[in-house]
């Protein structure tokens, strides 16, 4: 017997029946094909003048079928086909020619996704597959398939079995077919394959850095094409925001089966790129600088290699000097850009008593629900209560009378009371057109303050929290009409003649150890003495046993006319 084909067989009755429809025709003395169903009882398979073996159970996978046609083998050589796949019509007969010349095992040429795989020496590294090659019998002896392994059985199976005189059968004899949804698949056959029509290839993805970002802005732009990124080493953070657009794939050895595959320096994944695909190569380095010569780093280049990316004209220019590569393998391309909008923070802002009337416990309701919800917020209340509301989002601040530059900054005002009388708070954010939280106050039509228009209303039992939630980035737009307060009609016409006394008060230093002035930006020493105003002396001397007054003294000022 001079040739044993083994074919594992599980669920691919259609694939098979075209199969042994074109291998039955080319049988012949000294040629027997062992056909092993893994479990599916399929006799259908024999009526082909072929051994079909049938399993008890199926086993899970292509190593204990082939392995029994191991053993039942008496070929002098060995061959596997995969039950899904086709071969030529002269398959059979180039194979024996080959053995005529004797080999230990002996590699053939295949198709794979349409593309003629010619293998004049090794096949390329990322077809580890049993079924291009045939093997003398007893170069395999007592050596199997190794069950337990469930990806690269093949690759083991072949390093302990390909040994001693080695051939090539140059033409193709084998096709592939990756159509078959119960195929062994490409885990079992020793291929893998990464399919998309653009492919984008980085060996390490850095914590940080500007390949890193080229990427990133690369998916932002052109997410909506068939795209992906295959690495070798990837940080999480950079995973992370790469899997917001498209898949992310670690390189284990599989094939990356494309129409464009852009590489960054690393050429190593050049052999494991489909033939068919158009290799460019990001050129993200100026090669021309001094520190890239003194260094000696060459730019990567590989003859596979369809064009090179340059990221400006500088490097478009010079690139051939350093290279060696001409100009018109050379295509400029500026990086991609996205400036995205800011998620900017709202800001809230209270200038409120913390107390029940005041809306302490709605306060604290509104907190949690922005927080639970995601929002991007930072609410500043002025307060000299204790500051009970919890959050990391709410920051508080000392009460100040000059609360008209933070309400330009605000987004909203929150008043949540229970009542009020005329909230001047309220007031000023409407007279900048600025909307409020509020909660319904009797008053507020009456002003023209009207729910969705330039405020939302919160409901004094919290019931629409939710709907406060939702809508609160929804910041209302409006033009709100000033109120006419019309005192003229009740003051008595007059000017004034107030003329403001500032007190200029001198204050020694009592510290033995003196005292840093933080607002006066110097270190003031024992027993000297500063003049300030009214209201820093106030300041200093409660800072007990540091200051102490001496005297003061009017400053003249302008006579202030009012009216």
């Amino acid at each position: 017997m001079k040739l044993s084909i083994i074919i594992p067989y599980y669920k691919c009755y259609e694939y098979t029946e075209r199969l042994l429809d074109a291998l039955t025709p080319q049988l012949k003395e000294g040629i027997e094909v062992i056909l092993v169903d893994d479990g599916c009882n399929e006799t259908r398979l024999e009526k082909y003048p072929i051994k079909v073996v049938h399993l008890p159970e199926n086993s899970g996978g292509a190593s204990i079928p082939r392995n029994k046609g191991l053993d039942l083998a008496q070929g002098d050589y060995v061959t596997f086909i995969d039950a899904d796949d086709m071969i030529t019509d002269d398959y059979i007969d180039e194979i024996l020619k080959k053995i005529e010349s004797g080999f230990d095992y002996c590699y053939f040429s295949w198709n794979f996704k349409g593309e003629d795989v010619i293998i004049e020496d090794e096949p390329p590294k990322w077809n580890g597959s049993v079924c291009n090659c045939v093997y003398k019998r007893s170069m395999i002896g007592k050596e199997r398939f190794n069950p337990s392994l469930r990806i690269g059985e093949d690759k083991d199976f072949n390093e302990r079995v390909r040994k001693g005189k080695k051939e090539n059968i140059l033409k193709v004899l084998y096709h592939y077919n990756l159509d078959n949804p119960n195929s062994i698949t490409y885990n079992e056959r020793g291929i893998k394959t990464i399919e998309h029509k653009n492919i984008f290839y980085v060996n390490d993805l850095n914590v940080i850095g500007g390949v890193e970002t080229y990427i990133h802005e690369i998916l932002k732009k052109y997410h909506d094409l068939d795209i992906c990124v295959v690495y070798k080493t990837a940080y999480p953070n950079q995973l992370k925001r790469i899997r917001q657009y498209c898949k992310a794939y670690k390189h284990n050895g599989e094939i990356l089966v494309c129409d464009v595959c852009v590489i960054n320096y690393d050429i190593s994944i050049i052999p494991f790129i489909c033939e068919s695909a158009k290799i460019y190569q990001g050129i993200h380095a100026d090669y021309d600088h001094p520190y890239y010569i003194t260094h000696n780093f060459k730019p990567p280049t590989d003859p596979r290699i369809y064009r090179y990316i340059a990221i400006t004209k500088h490097i478009q220019d010079t690139f051939e000097g350093v290279s060696g590569i001409p100009k018109n393998k050379m295509i400029q391309l500026y990086n991609p850009l996205t400036i995205d909008e800011p998620d900017k923070p709202l800001i809230l802002i209270s200038p409120t008593r913390l107390t029940p009337e005041k809306g302490e416990k709605r306060m604290q309701k509104l907190a949690e629900a922005l927080d639970n919800a995601g929002i991007n917020y930072v609410w500043f209340i002025f307060t000299d209560s204790e500051p009970t509301i919890q959050s990391p989002n709410v920051v508080y601040k000392e009460p100040t009378l000059d609360i008209g530059k933070w309400l330009d900054l605000a987004d909203y005002l929150v008043q949540l009371s229970d009542s009020e009388g005329c909230s001047y708070s309220i007031n000023e954010m409407m007279y900048r057109n600025k909307p409020c939280i509020l909660t319904p106050l009797h008053y507020l039509d009456e002003l023209g303050i009207k729910d969705g228009v330039n405020c939302y209303i919160l409901n004094h039992d919290c019931s629409n929290m939710d709907h406060i939630v939702k809508n609160i980035k929804k910041i209302p737009k409006f033009n709100f009409k000033k109120l006419e307060d019309n005192y003229d009609k009740i003051l008595v016409k007059s000017k004034s003649h107030y003329k403001p006394e500032e007190k200029n008060i001198t204050l020694k230093c009592t510290s033995f150890l003196g005292f840093d002035l933080i607002k006066e930006g110097y270190h003031i020493k024992e027993n000297e003495t500063i003049d300030v105003d009214e209201f820093r002396a106030e300041e200093l001397l409660s800072f007990k046993g540091c200051f102490e007054k001496e005297r003061w003294k009017p400053i003249k000022n302008k006579t202030r006319i009012n009216g």
